[in-house]
């Protein structure tokens, strides 16, 4: 406790303190207060942030802590969109805007959608993650965000498999891996 103590002295964090009667204490004690230098190991110089080069050379690049570099155009994955209203006759068609939205950016998977935090949310945004706001963060919207294969989630349904099914299933399990292990088990 005391090498804290010492420590945030010497850091002007507390007041200074007179540690002359601890010193003498610990003297006495037969443990001497000894300010103990570790050395610390060596800083690699040159760190590996990334197995792309193109990414790479952006960090290596950088000068200073302020300013952001231009990503690599296949790193842009997603587009943004601000909502501020939405009229409530067309809410529970929001889902086919969603369909053509990612047309319009064929290229990109994620849709980040914000919106201010007084506006109420609608049905459109039910099928999206809400993002969760960081404490030192000053951005004043919500964000939202959702994968294009989502959309494809009313597509998806299952069955109990039936005797007609059986060939399908044969067909593709031989297509893909019948010296696979289990493939035995799953053709019984």
């Amino acid at each position: 406790m005391g090498d804290y103590d010492r420590m945030m002295s010497d850091l002007n964090i507390v007041k200074e303190i007179d540690f002359d009667q601890e010193t003498a204490a610990l003297k006495r004690s037969g443990k001497p207060y000894i300010k103990e230098l570790v050395p610390l190991p060596d800083i690699e110089e040159h760190c590996q942030y990334s197995q792309d080069p193109e990414i790479q050379n952006l960090v290596e690049a950088l000068d200073d802590l302020t300013s952001i570099p231009e990503p690599p155009e296949w790193t842009k994955n997603a587009f943004v969109m601000t909502l501020f209203c939405m009229e409530t006759a067309f809410d529970c068609r929001s889902y086919d805007f969603l369909k053509h939205a990612f047309e319009l950016f064929p290229d990109r998977d994620y849709l980040v959608v914000t919106m201010p935090h007084t506006i109420p949310e609608n049905a459109l945004l039910n099928k999206f993650n809400l993002v969760s706001k960081k404490a030192q963060n000053t951005f004043s919207h919500v964000l939202y965000i959702i994968h294009r294969d989502y959309l494809y989630e009313q597509d998806i349904y299952v069955t109990r498999t039936l005797e007609s099914d059986i060939t399908n299933i044969r067909e593709l399990i031989t297509s893909d891996g019948a010296d696979q292990p289990g493939y035995e088990a799953a053709m019984a």
